[in-house]
């Protein structure tokens, strides 16, 4: 709370400078013209730099009060009070108030003392106002110049923003004496009075301008303001002559926002930095070998890329990767710089120590920061890699394995080996078909013979014992070659016979169904689907015998009884999976029409004797026997 009403963060008489300060949560207690600027109240010499002056209340001026000569640069002014008038600044009689690179927002004039005065950014009363190159916007005035009201003071606007203020009267800036002389290239969003001159521009209150203001943002050195959209009005649009070279951010003024290739001054606090307007700096990596002994030297380079304008610098230091500071390199941390206007490439030297460690390669890297002069860095860091030259020849990790596949069985089967050395070695296959190895190619039943996997897809039965090899080369001698691996093919499975034969009339059919070939052990053996066709066919019995322990597969039999004169057909399937068919059954099915063989059986009879007519037969006199199966009557 201020003293007698007045300054309730300082008095000042003499002379006084602030930077990089915040001065906020003043207020006075004083009544009428007592309670000046509780923020700053000024009679002497003021500067004030890179500084905020927010959310102050007074009488009049709630942020700063002026009757001496103050300079604000590079500073934020936002949501200070006052009573009557001036909520973020108040210039009163005599005093000169010089204001750039700043920004002035959210601030409130009450005007509660009857006055219906106002000026809600800045009021100035018969003193002298200049404000260049800034930003007054969304500030309220009640009765007049929500933005700025000059109440018979000399006034000059250049530069600037003013605009989105709220007041009945002249929003934007209340000055009936302003003209083209006291306003200089800069935007008014509502200007009702006469025309101020082709160098500004302006909107009226049915039809307010837009400066079109991004959102209200913190900056680095601690201010806040609105950056420009891209398509603002207020982009190159300034007047170079005499016009700072900083925003008030820091960054560099006087660049081409616009992309029309020619480099102007942007209306406002902030300038409007497109991507291509920025200076960019990036560092590239760098990759060779260590050497045997001694050491070697990394050749970093850095690029500055853009307009360098303020001049630039940036800070940069290694850290570890897989390589470790001290036994494979010396760190190294430091600082590049470039004047204005330069922009040629620097280098960062890295010392790398040699060794005959057979290791693999390593890295470490080395970061940008903290980069100067509105400088972006693009790419901020980079990788020294550093190459393994100590070879070594390549040894056997691990050996191919022998497989077995079926006939054209269409499943792959593979063999794989490993091998280490430095550099990595490359890998060939060979095969060995009975007259010595000879190297693979891509195609056909063959894949990846250039890699550590060798696939075999639908082998032939005529490959059955085909061996293969892996052959590793890295060029350092010795090569490295695994032990062989046999590929064994076992014929397709088979069934015989796969169409019945014919059978006997009036006898008791039956056939055996044999399979061949697969992979032992057999897993399963299962018959289904067995039917009889026709007539004179019934079938009886189908049996199917599982494997036995070695694996052999048994046989199925089919029975029928077969009547005389009689056509017909069996059929159905047997299901076999063997070694390779875990997962995949093979159907395998027999079907044929069974023809009966009519035959006359032979009789021999057990009792032969005459027969005489009117004489009675023995008991056993016609008794018989016969050799096959059949029927006969007596």
């Amino acid at each position: 709370m201020g003293r007698r009403g007045a300054g309730g963060a300082c008095i000042l008489s003499g002379k006084a400078t602030f930077t990089d300060s915040t001065i906020s949560g003043n207020w006075s207690n004083g009544t009428n013209h007592n309670a000046f600027g509780t923020g700053i109240e000024n009679y002497g010499t003021l500067t004030v730099t890179d500084c905020v002056i927010r959310d102050n209340s007074a009488y009049f001026g709630g942020g700063v009060y002026n009757r001496g000569t103050a300079a604000i640069q590079n500073s934020t002014i936002w949501n200070n009070y006052a009573f009557a008038s001036g909520g973020g600044l108040y210039n009163a009689t005599g005093g000169t108030l010089v204001v750039s690179n700043s920004t002035i927002s959210n601030n409130w004039a009450d005007c509660s003392d009857g006055t219906n005065e106002g000026g809600g950014g800045i009021f100035n009363t018969q003193g002298t106002l200049t404000v260049t190159n800034s930003t007054v916007a969304n500030n309220h005035g009640c009765y007049n110049g929500g933005g700025i009201y000059n109440d018979n003071g000399p006034l000059t606007v250049k530069n600037s923003i003013v605009a989105s203020n709220v007041a009945r009267s002249g929003p934007d800036v209340d000055d009936g004496a302003m003209t083209a002389q006291d306003a200089l290239y800069s935007l008014i969003g509502v200007w009702d009075d006469a025309p101020l001159g082709d160098s500004n521009k302006s909107g009226t209150s049915s039809m307010p301008l837009d400066p079109e203001l991004d959102d209200w943002t913190q900056f680095d050195n601690g201010t806040w303001g609105y950056d420009l959209l891209a398509g603002s009005p207020a982009v190159d649009a300034g007047d170079n002559t005499n016009a700072s070279v900083t925003d008030q951010r820091g960054f560099a003024r006087i660049v081409d926002g616009n992309g029309e290739g020619v480099s102007q001054i942007d209306m406002g606090a902030i300038e409007y930095l497109s991507d291509a307007a920025l200076p960019v700096l990036s560092i590239g990596n760098v990759t060779q070998t260590e050497g045997d002994s001694g050491t070697k030297t990394f050749t970093f380079t850095v690029s500055l890329s853009g307009t360098n304008t303020l001049g630039a610098s940036v800070s940069y230091a290694t850290a570890d990767g897989t390589a470790t500071a001290g036994s494979d390199y010396v760190a190294s941390n430091g600082m590049l710089s470039w004047p204005a206007g330069d922009t040629s490439r620097k280098t960062i030297s890295v010392t790398v120590n040699g060794d005959t460690t057979v290791e693999p390669d390593e890295g470490f890297t080395v970061t940008l920061s903290v980069a100067s002069g509105n400088t972006q860095i693009i790419t901020p860091t980079a990788t020294g890699t550093v190459l393994n030259d100590d070879n070594q020849p390549p040894t056997v990790e691990a050996n191919p394995t022998s497989v077995t596949t079926d006939a054209a069985l269409a499943t792959a089967v593979t063999l794989t080996a490993a091998a280490t050395g430095t550099p990595a070695p490359t890998v060939t296959w060979q095969m060995n078909t009975g007259s010595g190895f000879t190297d693979l190619s891509n195609g056909g039943v063959y894949g990846g013979v250039t890699t550590t996997t060798l696939t075999v897809t639908g082998a032939a039965l005529a490959m059955n014992g085909y061996q293969y090899r892996a052959v590793f080369t890295n060029g350092t001698a010795p090569d490295a070659t695994t032990a062989a691996a046999t590929l064994t093919v076992n014929a397709a499975l088979g069934i015989a016979p796969t169409t019945l034969p014919a059978g006997v009339a009036n006898t008791l059919y039956h056939q055996t169904i044999s399979v061949s070939g697969g992979t032992t052990p057999y897993t399963s053996f299962t018959v289904s689907g067995f039917s009889a066709g026709g007539t004179g066919l019934t079938l009886s019995e189908i049996t199917a015998n599982a494997p036995d322990g070695s694996g052999t597969l048994s046989s199925a039999t089919v029975y029928a009884r077969i009547s005389a004169s009689a056509t017909a057909n069996v059929s159905g399937n047997l299901t076999l999976a063997d070694a390779l068919h875990s997962s995949v059954n093979k159907s395998l099915a027999v079907s044929g029409t069974v023809n009966p063989v009519v035959t006359t059986p032979p009789i021999t009879w057990s009792n032969p004797a005459d027969i005489t007519y009117g004489k009675a037969l023995g008991a056993t006199q016609l008794d018989a026997t016969t050799s096959v199966p059949g029927w006969f009557s007596r």
